[in-house]
């Protein structure tokens, strides 16, 4: 039985544009000359028709090699990316007669361009023993998904079937997979096909593929009859769950339901009652979820213990305390070891001490840190009873329990808070020395970390107090500076050597030449491939960074280098090059913030800090909850004028004269007050209301900790520290690591690397 061709048109459709492999770059003879420099100015000029005929010109008069093989790939895929075929298919062709390093792509998008021309034939003529030849390709995923295309549209199921299933990463992806499983129906294999389609169904919910599999398990369904497999609960399970994980709680609510309609007699009932409960908690349904908790008791103890903490968190979200605690104790009573219960507690003290009842907060998460050290839950809950304890007054017991944390977790990126936090008990206390100590602690282990920058600050105000002798207020045994210095882990050194790029190596060669022909796009695509199957290779990270900062993605400059460095914020200047800092903290859109920001009276570090929490620099940004451009200001608008101004929003002008103007607002509805001015912009002016309502605070940093949401948290604290760093930076006053002349600096713009004054790619 065939596919119609209804059902190969549509899922063309879906897989138009094949993906981007995962394999390893082949070289075959790795090319020591550099590119000539007149290759590479005329690659640069070719970005558009007019250039082309100079680069044709250029390429006809090279011998046949290198060089000729780069200048045709360069023009033949630019060609066939602006769909002129015909000429893109001669040039390809002149290249793909050349050995050269890039030669596998050459014959890859010669075989794309024969394919969109309807040259079935040709494509499988050249791909046929692509993956022999080239097995370490980047573009050996794309081949073999075109190959397959080829024969199933040629009439040659079988042999598409033996490609796909020849390749170990067929079933890896959707994309391949559906090939596959078209290409088994169209043999006569349905139920081979029936069965490779539920994978896809299951296994991929969230992809295009998914929805074509859906349609070709109705038409198998109908044709199989009793011989169509039936799946597994488990199986229809995972679906359910990978829709909840992707956010896509209105497709698993509907799959849960849909289950527990079709299936009511399964051993996977009560999973599938959790989470549907779970669905509706996070769509804000807490009395449906309640309904569906309630409506028995599953007999495994696990289940059970998660029934009841969804309860937990269903009461507290409807504000019936009562019930609450009724749930809070069937945990504690019949799952007094579960982390469901730590979870129950955890939650509760949260509510209670986003509802201003510190004291119960208080015991609440002594009590999680006393039952469950060894959780993450466990931790957490160890520092915000420590912190609370400082935030009510409670000097000796703050004190021991903050000493407590770091003895218990020296590691924690909470750590440098407890430390700052027995530096001002030292200073209240009335021991300025002991509180000088803590703060140069600080200083030297956690180098530029939000605390670290309060703590030279607190040692800038303690250097005008003459006397240092200890002169406590209250009686307290001196802290062992030395110890706690031994307790806390020395950062960790950076995996990679951030002067120097791996040029040597054969991997990265397809990058650096694609890159010095200005083929970016290509040349980032490359290194992601790399990248998927060095996912552990911290200088192809490095090089990543780079690529995607220069080419104007500057977040995912700030991703990637974070991802790789880790608790960067620990680092100091002197221990990391001005390469690194500048993919850190980009300086993109400088005079543009500096012009708006002085114009509405605000500091233009401070916006330029922001602009990186909210953004990453990257002017087409937009979040979940649609907010626009480099400030993220939110479009609530819903009049016709609204997508008139959402394009306006995109405009980096124009966002950033609004986010300036919207946060001065919030600064003087705040007197001032910057860190709450702060905490409006993240999550909201309502939201703060209600928590300046509950609190009064003391100063600043009390004020941070006990904001409920972490991610607002951390929000405020991130642009705070960041407003002083960029000051720092964009003022000049800076000394980074030196790279000394002999070590190789990279240069990602052209894929140059240069090496003192010599450029590899700028020879003639």
């Amino acid at each position: 039985m065939r596919p119609s061709l209804k059902t190969l048109a549509c899922a063309l459709a879906v897989m138009a544009g094949p993906r981007l492999a995962a394999s390893r770059a082949k070289v075959r003879a790795p090319d020591a000359r550099a590119l000539p420099a007149r290759l590479i100015r005329l690659a640069s000029q070719a970005t558009h028709p007019a250039g082309w005929s100079a680069l044709r010109a250029y390429a006809g008069r090279r011998p046949r090699g290198v060089v000729r093989g780069y200048a045709y790939f360069a023009l033949g895929y630019r060609e066939c990316k602006a769909g002129q075929y015909p000429q893109a298919e001669r040039d390809l062709a002149r290249a793909a007669a050349d050995e050269f390093p890039l030669r596998d792509l050459a014959v890859y998008y010669l075989a794309q361009t024969d394919y969109r021309d309807g040259q079935t034939a040709r494509v499988v003529g050249l791909l046929h023993s692509f993956a022999r030849e080239f097995p370490g390709s980047t573009a050996l995923t794309k081949a073999i998904g075109l190959l397959a295309w080829a024969y199933l549209q040629s009439g040659q199921a079988a042999k598409a079937v033996r490609t796909l299933t020849s390749y170990p990463r067929t079933f890896q992806r959707s994309d391949l997979s559906l090939q596959l499983a078209l290409a088994y129906e169209a043999s006569g294999a349905p139920l081979a096909a029936a069965r490779l389609d539920q994978d896809i169904y299951y296994a991929f919910p969230t992809t295009p593929e998914a929805n074509v599999a859906a349609e070709a398990l109705r038409r198998l369904k109908a044709t199989l009859g009793a011989q169509y497999p039936r799946v597994s609960d488990r199986i229809v399970t995972a679906r359910a769950q990978k829709l909840f994980a992707a956010g896509r709680f209105d497709a698993a609510l509907k799959e849960y339901a849909r289950l527990l309609r079709v299936r009511p007699r399964s051993p996977e009932r009560w999973e599938w009652i959790l989470g549907k409960a779970l669905c509706l908690l996070r769509l804000n349904q807490e009395p449906a979820a309640i309904q569906v908790l309630r409506s028995g008791v599953p007999l495994s103890p696990a289940l059970n213990a998660e029934r009841e903490r969804l309860l937990v968190e269903a009461y507290m979200d409807t504000s019936d305390e009562k019930a609450m605690n009724r749930a809070l104790d069937q945990l504690r009573i019949h799952h007094p070891d579960s982390p469901w219960y730590a979870q129950g507690l955890y939650s509760a003290a949260s509510d209670y001490l986003e509802r201003g009842n510190v004291n119960l907060a208080a015991a609440l998460y002594r009590n999680v840190a006393g039952a469950f050290p060894n959780l993450p839950l466990g931790e957490d809950a160890a520092w915000r009873a420590a912190w609370l304890a400082y935030f009510k007054g409670a000097s000796a017991d703050a004190r021991a329990a903050l000493l407590d944390y770091i003895e218990r977790y020296p590691s924690s990126l909470r750590t440098a808070g407890a430390l700052y936090f027995l530096g001002r008990l030292a200073e209240d206390l009335g021991d300025p020395r002991e509180a000088r100590e803590l703060y140069q602690l600080l200083r030297r282990r956690y180098g530029h970390g939000y605390y670290a920058l309060r703590a030279a600050d607190r040692l800038g105000r303690l250097a005008k107090v003459k006397r240092m002798a200890r002169n406590p207020r209250g009686h307290h045994q001196a802290l062992d500076i030395r110890k706690l210095t031994g307790l806390i882990p020395p950062p960790r050194s950076l995996p990679f050597n951030p002067c120097v790029h791996p040029s040597s190596e054969v991997w990265l060669r397809p990058y650096l030449a694609l890159a010095s022909l200005s083929l970016r796009k290509l040349a980032s695509e490359c290194l992601r491939g790399l990248l998927r199957d060095r996912s552990s290779q911290p200088d192809l990270i490095f090089a990543l960074s780079r690529i995607e900062a220069e080419r104007g993605r500057p977040d995912r400059g700030i991703y990637l280098t974070r991802k790789l460095i880790g608790r960067y914020q620990d680092a100091s200047f002197r221990t990391l090059p001005r390469s690194l800092w500048a993919l850190l903290y980009p300086r993109s859109f400088w005079a543009l913030v500096n012009r708006e920001a002085r114009q509405e009276g605000l500091d233009p570090y401070l916006i330029m800090a922001l602009i990186r929490e909210e953004s990453g620099f990257y002017p087409g940004a937009v979040s979940p909850a649609h907010a626009l451009g480099l400030m993220q200001i939110l479009d609530r608008s819903r009049a016709p004028a609204a997508r008139a101004l959402a394009a306006r929003l995109g405009s980096p002008w124009y966002n950033v004269r609004a986010g300036c103007a919207y946060l001065r607002g919030l600064m003087k509805r705040y007197h001032g007050n910057l860190a709450v001015a702060l905490a409006a912009y993240n999550a909201g002016p309502t939201r703060v209301d209600d928590w300046l309502r509950v609190y009064s605070f003391r100063g600043r940093e009390d004020f941070i900790e006990m904001i409920p949401f972490p991610g607002t948290r951390i929000y405020v604290r991130a642009v705070l520290r960041d407003q002083i760093l960029y000051r720092r930076m964009l003022a000049g006053r800076v000394s980074y690591m030196a790279c000394t002349p002999r070590r190789p600096e990279f240069s990602a713009h052209r894929g140059r690397l240069r090496v003192g004054s010599a450029t590899l790619g700028g020879t003639r």
